[in-house]
């Protein structure tokens, strides 16, 4: 337990570390075992900084350096996540790098369970009643259980019952996704909550594309030219003008391929009616 003497230096000494970096994080650490950290940490290495502290320590160091709005965000087991990447950027990459553990009676699965088809190392014996009890579909080949076929053991949302808890335990399964729990993230002076940086980087990159090309519809109906539209204008004016000269029968280099094939057609029908 730090003394009234310690709390101060401890509060400058996070007030000078969080100065280094240019986007100040909150993550709540509740409920997220000491291993995933460990694993966590390890993924953001060089990316960004976990800092745990009393939770007074880290409202008063956020205070002195004028981010008490951020303070406010303080919840559960709170630590600070410290990077010089955009908010945006850091909850991508907290989002890239989940790890993962196993089951526990009552769970909320945060994905699909699936149990592939396939061999296992599993002797005959109790193991393949426990397969056959959550549907599991199993026989003995070559001394060993094989799963006939791939199960769904339990739908996202869902929780995980015993049955589903028994076969995840038998076939060491790690199921449930774990993430750093970032709360809220500050960017010169703007604060950005957990719900405007979790963004679908599949679905915002598809809005982006239909926007470019509306964009560029849009510009062709109005007749802009842009640097992305010019390549279409004049290959378009290109066209019309060899379509126009064509009809005139006026002969460039570019239209008399297509007036001598005309004539050609032109004779050949006027033979056939001559000759018929």
């Amino acid at each position: 337990m730090l003394t009234k003497k310690e709390k101060p230096k401890k509060v400058e000494e996070l007030a000078e570390l969080i100065r280094k970096y240019k986007c100040v994080g909150i993550v709540n650490l509740h409920a997220l075992p000491a291993s995933q950290l460990q694993e966590i940490k390890q993924s953001l290495r060089g990316k960004a900084v976990i800092k745990a502290s009393k939770k007074v320590i880290i409202k008063r160091a956020l205070e002195k350096l004028g981010l008490g709005k951020l303070a406010e965000k303080l919840q559960g087991q709170p630590a600070l996540i410290l990077s010089n990447r955009s908010p945006f950027s850091l909850y991508a990459t907290i989002k890239r790098n989940k790890t993962s553990r196993a089951a526990k009676l009552g769970d909320v699965a945060t994905s699909d369970i699936v149990v592939e088809a396939g061999a296992t190392d599993l002797p005959p014996g109790p193991a393949i009643s426990t397969l056959q009890k959550a549907g599991i579909k199993a026989k003995i080949e070559g001394g060993k259980i094989t799963i006939i076929q791939p199960a769904t053991l339990c739908k996202k949302g869902e929780k995980i019952t015993g049955s589903v808890l028994d076969v995840c335990n038998l076939l060491k399964l790690k199921p449930i996704e774990v993430m750093l729990d970032l709360v809220a993230a500050w960017e010169d002076g703007v604060i950005y909550d957990k719900s405007l940086l979790s963004i679908d980087e599949s679905e915002y990159e598809v809005r982006i594309i239909e926007a470019a090309k509306e964009a560029f519809n849009l510009a062709v109906e109005a007749n802009f030219v842009t640097s992305e539209t010019a390549e279409f204008f004049v290959v378009k004016a290109y066209s019309e003008m060899r379509s126009l000269a064509r009809e005139a029968q006026i002969v460039t280099p570019e239209t008399i391929e297509d007036i001598i094939i005309d004539a050609v057609a032109k004779a050949r029908v006027i033979e056939t009616l001559t000759n018929g």
